[in-house]
């Protein structure tokens, strides 16, 4: 494992701060079983993962030797493990709402989200990359613009104060500035020997 970042810890003592513990746990827990179907896909891919770094944004693992379905198929073992956590609901319903939520969120079409990721591993198998990224682009857009008017509707529309735009502000922000800060780089780096 590689040196983590420094907010890490500042993120988890901040989240047992404002938040109740069993909360911070439970999000935690859901987070670990995410990256545990990331990995577990990786290696029934035959996938050999090199480093794992965890910071605020997310998690990275780098890997050596990853096809596009491979990627594929890879990206979206997290966001599906997340979602089947939710079977769990009945004995830890902490849990499985974050891992739920995570879930979804992980699935939307906006890279470097898994969702996102699939997406252009999808369009890249299925047409020229041009077509795809200009697919890709358009679908992130789109979703990006779905996500400011839904949290203009819940400000305005259901008078909810300013907390879903500083929520949806602090989603997008967070889609916008992944484990890297280079937009073309990759989650799963894949490193030549």
């Amino acid at each position: 494992m590689e040196r983590n970042s420094p907010w890490l810890l500042f993120a988890l003592a901040l989240g047992v701060l404002v938040l109740p513990i069993w909360w911070v746990f439970a999000a935690v827990l859901a987070a670990l079983w995410h990256e545990a179907c990331h990995y577990l896909a990786l290696r029934l891919c035959g996938v050999r993962a090199v480093s794992f770094r965890v910071g605020v944004t997310g998690a990275m693992l780098e890997v050596r030797g990853l096809g596009m379905v491979q990627e594929m198929l890879c990206a979206l073992a997290g966001p599906l493990g997340s979602i089947l956590l939710l079977l769990t609901a009945r004995w830890f319903p902490r849990t499985a709402i974050c891992a739920g939520f995570q879930g979804i969120y992980n699935l939307l079409p906006i890279y470097p989200l898994d969702g996102g990721r699939a997406l252009r591993c999808l369009t890249n198998l299925l047409m020229p990359q041009s077509q795809g990224q200009m697919l890709c682009d358009f679908l992130e857009k789109i979703c990006i613009l779905g996500l400011i008017l839904l949290a203009l509707y819940g400000c305005f529309g259901l008078h909810l104060g300013l907390a879903p735009l500083l929520v949806g502000a602090g989603i997008i922000w967070r889609i916008k500035s992944p484990c890297k800060p280079w937009r073309n780089s990759v989650q799963w780096e894949k490193k030549l020997q």
